[in-house]
């Protein structure tokens, strides 16, 4: 087990111990090899092996070094990705990075249009159905587009990935996230696609999140399966010192529902 997964497991079982011994853990990141998915401009995954074999009579050990870009599987955009003095992956608090989660499920819509963009409308439509998103809540946007994610081009839906103005895929509108963060407060806005904001506008979504200290998570791995709410959402970054985004293994513990209200 990695030293980044190993803290990330211990967050989880302390998060959970406190609310409930029946809650389980989902994972919904992609896994990173050499073929995994990066933006076009980002240097793939690659490995070396430093040892392997003997380290000691009879003990077998491995050691390896790793690079990567920054954007490609999934991953979080810290603040300073969008906001100059915003904090880097290393100063993000680590009670920011918890949350009680919501699902807002787009499937339907996004299978009818897929340059759809979510709504206030749809937001509210949630709420008069499963009530009022919660202060501080980590909201998780189904798109149902990580279905496409070991084919580029579909993923982006373009044939030419050298234009990233070309670049089309679901998205989340100014109206809904200006909505989200001030009327309902909400830490982290998690989706399954490559991005909140479409490649050839202003970047909305990531200005209004990350110039108020708020976190995106991109790329997620089939969010479908999650209920639309009544559960915790996990996303702490490795604390890679004075960086904007790193990789990421998003966790999800469900509740009881005598603890849901709790989130």
């Amino acid at each position: 087990m990695t030293s980044i997964r190993f803290y990330q497991v211990c967050i989880w079982i302390a998060t959970v111990t406190m609310y409930s011994v029946d809650a389980k853990m989902v994972d919904l990141s992609h896994d990173q090899t050499k073929e995994t998915l990066m933006s076009p401009d980002n240097p793939k995954y690659r490995t070396q092996r430093i040892f392997e074999g003997q380290i000691k009579p009879g003990v077998y050990a491995k050691f390896n070094s790793y690079s990567l870009g920054e954007h490609g599987g999934t991953h979080l955009d810290a603040p300073t990705h969008f906001h100059k003095t915003g904090d880097s992956l290393d100063k993000v608090p680590i009670e920011n990075t918890i949350a009680g989660g919501v699902m807002i499920d787009c499937s339907k819509e996004v299978a009818k249009d897929p340059d759809y963009s979510l709504t206030l409308e749809k937001l509210k439509s949630w709420e008069k159905s499963n009530g009022k998103i919660p202060k501080g809540a980590a909201v998780v946007v189904n798109f149902n587009w990580s279905k496409r994610f070991t084919d580029i081009k579909k993923y982006f839906n373009t044939e030419d990935l050298h234009m990233q103005d070309k670049y089309r895929f679901p998205v989340v509108s100014k109206k809904a996230i200006d909505w989200l963060v001030d009327k309902r407060y909400i830490k982290i806005l998690a989706i399954d696609g490559p991005s909140p904001d479409l490649l050839n506008r202003n970047f909305p979504v990531h200005v209004k999140m990350l110039t108020a200290n708020k976190l995106i998570v991109e790329n997620l791995k089939d969010p479908g399966r999650l209920p639309a709410k009544g559960f915790r959402f996990h996303a702490t970054p490795a604390k890679f010192v004075g960086l904007p985004v790193c990789k990421l293994e998003p966790l999800l513990s469900f509740m009881k529902e005598t603890e849901v209200g709790r989130m």
